[in-house]
């Protein structure tokens, strides 16, 4: 009896080894590379994320990014960098399937109708309204952006007591609550999704519609905290694109599956 339940035992431990490969590889994969389209070279630091999930990464050097363990299904990727058009692509991936895409990035700034900019001044996210009215921390409204004509994020947050930005060279900056123990960093947030300190210093001045100081747990909103609520927590809110965006353009294809015939390959991958 007691050698026969050991049997079933091993029959059973043998079954979930040889399942565990079978639901790993209903995992999907999309990947890619964004370039200039008319320098033709790739392009470094782009932000891509999927609608609607909390998913983001950032382009390497050769303009390369990627998105594993996806579940199957439908997902809406989108591709910005400073200085180029954002482009979208709606994609269908199946069980275990790998996506590659090209993003060619035309290098033209789109210019928002300065009407668009004053019928939104007073407005944004709901959940931004709400903890503005509440008053816990410190906001930086639209209005405010353009009264004071800051060029960059970090020059924005440098207005805010408590608030240290500590820069080194011309490009890399650190954002610092004075009340926080040394070293320790805020959290960050865009849109309401957790995301990295690069993320928000990439968000160009005018796609922010405000922007959200906490300067530690104390005062840090429910639904911000986090690992770094203790150090604060910096929280922007990007503007909706107007009805009508101009030279708005979509990925070259729109899915491409691998390993179809058609499929464009990954330059910097080879073959």
């Amino acid at each position: 009896m007691i050698a026969e339940f050991r049997r079933l035992l091993a029959a059973v431990a043998t079954v979930a080894v040889m399942a565990s490969p079978v639901a790993a590889q209903k995992r999907g994969e999309i990947r890619g590379i964004i370039t200039n389209i008319r320098a033709k070279r790739p392009i470094e630091g782009a932000r891509i994320s999927l609608a609607g999930t909390a998913l983001v990464v950032t382009s390497g050097p050769s303009g390369a990014f990627s998105f594993t363990g996806l579940e199957a299904g439908d997902y809406v990727i989108q591709a910005a960098a400073i200085g180029f058009t954002t482009m979208t692509s709606p994609l269908a991936l199946k069980a275990g399937e790998t996506i590659d895409l090209e993003f060619e990035a035309d290098p033209e700034a789109v210019n928002l109708p300065e009407l668009t900019v004053e019928e939104r001044m007073n407005h944004g996210p709901a959940d931004w309204i709400r903890r503005k009215s509440e008053g816990l921390g410190r906001y930086i409204t639209r209005e405010h952006l353009e009264a004071r004509q800051v060029a960059t994020l970090p020059d924005a947050l440098r207005t805010v007591p408590g608030v240290r930005i500590e820069c080194r060279g011309s490009q890399i900056c650190v954002a610092r609550m004075a009340r926080a123990p040394r070293g320790c960093s805020p959290g960050y947030f865009m849109d309401g999704i957790p995301t990295e300190q690069a993320v928000l210093w990439l968000t160009p001045v005018q796609e922010i519609e405000g922007i959200e100081i906490y300067t530690g747990p104390a005062e840090t909103p429910a639904e911000l905290e986090g690992a770094s609520a203790r150090c604060g927590v910096i929280a922007l809110w990007t503007r909706p694109p107007p009805a009508r965006r101009p030279r708005e353009k979509k990925a070259k294809s729109e899915t491409i599956r691998v390993p179809a015939d058609t499929a464009k390959r990954d330059p910097s991958r080879g073959g």
